[in-house]
């Protein structure tokens, strides 16, 4: 029989493998190499959001663990503590984002935020998605809104 303390110590060190595959996985780490930041930063907060990080038909989706930051200079993503091992918050600038548009992931409406040097982008729904669209048109002077 398994001694529970070798239980829970490999079911941490699963734990902690799975959050870092990830994180490299979606492009998490990728974006934190050039965004990475504990700056506070003022604007609309969003908790328990979900988002998708990555390319293609299949990035890692990060369901009601995302605490977000919207605001007129930039915004910020970070993860639920229990979520959050090599995922340090992120704050991405809007002179940063290259493209913010609606687009679909399977069945779901959402909106893709295209980062500028990356193939990776960032998928938001719901209230969320619409906050991000209506900031990346008023930092780029744009006043119309596409949904």
């Amino acid at each position: 029989m398994l001694n529970p303390i070798w239980f829970v110590l490999s079911f941490i060190v699963f734990w902690l493998v799975i959050c870092g595959l990830l994180a490299f996985a979606g492009g998490w780490r990728e974006l934190a190499a050039r965004f990475k930041s504990d700056s506070p930063l003022e604007g609309e907060q969003f908790r328990f959001e979900w988002i998708a990080v990555g390319s293609g038909l299949f990035p890692v989706a990060y369901r009601n663990c995302v605490f977000a930051t919207v605001g007129p200079q930039a915004f910020s993503i970070s993860l639920l503590w229990l979520f959050r091992f090599l995922h340090p918050r992120l704050v991405i600038p809007w002179s940063a984002v290259e493209r913010c548009e609606p687009t679909k992931l399977w069945f779901v409406k959402c909106i893709a935020v295209q980062v500028a040097g990356t193939s990776r982008r960032l998928l938001f729904v719901s209230r969320l998605g619409s906050k991000m669209q209506e900031m990346w048109m008023q930092s780029h002077g744009s006043s119309s809104m596409i949904v």
